[in-house]
């Protein structure tokens, strides 16, 4: 995890000292909801169509956003971020969940498009990768108004979950200026996750994270 950092820091240093002289380098921070789920897969096999996904459950995400102008019509946008992830398991005599609770990381694309005639109002289309450092792992039960929990990452109870995850991010966000150096920003991002978070070779299915990303928050041009 410290190696990763480090990695991630060094390659923000090398891309804001490559960024043109006077483009405007920005800095966001925002809050949101991750509209969250897990497709459950056979490891073999064509895909079970019934009973393939865990309900959709809505939690919290905080993040921090870094936008560097590569040229005139593109750069890029590195996301740090703490995304919740899970699923539901509800059944109609109690309520359950899976609750995953990451460290993320993406590296978008970011292709900005002027909205209207004038220049303070922008559609941001954003699309790369993402690294995901699992921090904790829940599963929780609710029934006749008692509830209880337990770590999903107990060997001793359950077959655990791996300790990251990667992806594919893409989505659109909308940026309005504000005033000369503070900006507006809303977006909505879907994370395709293409990692088996499972870790357990003996399952017959695995299992991968799907998260639509709600966010809003505010920017600052350091530029």
């Amino acid at each position: 995890m410290r190696r990763f950092t480090i990695s991630a820091a060094a390659a923000v240093i090398v891309l804001l000292s490559g960024a043109p002289l006077g483009a405007q380098v920005t800095v966001g921070l925002w809050s949101g909801l991750n509209v969250a789920s897990m497709v459950r897969t056979p490891a073999k096999g064509p895909p079970d169509r019934t009973g393939a996904s865990f309900g959709r459950i809505s939690r919290r995400a905080l993040g921090l956003t870094i936008g560097v102008p590569i040229t005139g019509g593109w750069g890029v946008q590195l996301n740090v971020g703490d995304s919740r992830k899970g699923g539901d398991i509800s059944h109609p005599a109690a309520k359950a969940a899976w609750e995953h609770e990451y460290l993320e990381f993406s590296l978008l694309a970011d292709v900005p498009l002027a909205l209207g005639d004038g220049d303070r109002a922008w559609l941001h289309l954003l699309v790369g990768p993402a690294l995901a450092y699992r921090q904790s792992c829940l599963v929780w039960n609710e029934y006749r108004g008692t509830r209880q929990s337990e770590d999903c990452a107990d060997r001793e109870r359950w077959k655990p979950y791996k300790d990251r995850d990667y992806g594919v991010v893409g989505g659109t966000e909308v940026e309005l200026e504000l005033s000369g150096r503070i900006g507006a920003v809303f977006g909505a991002l879907y994370t395709f996750g293409l990692m088996d978070i499972n870790d357990e070779p003996d399952w017959a299915y695995v299992e991968k994270n799907r998260v639509l990303t709600l966010r809003t928050g505010l920017q600052f041009s350091i530029g």
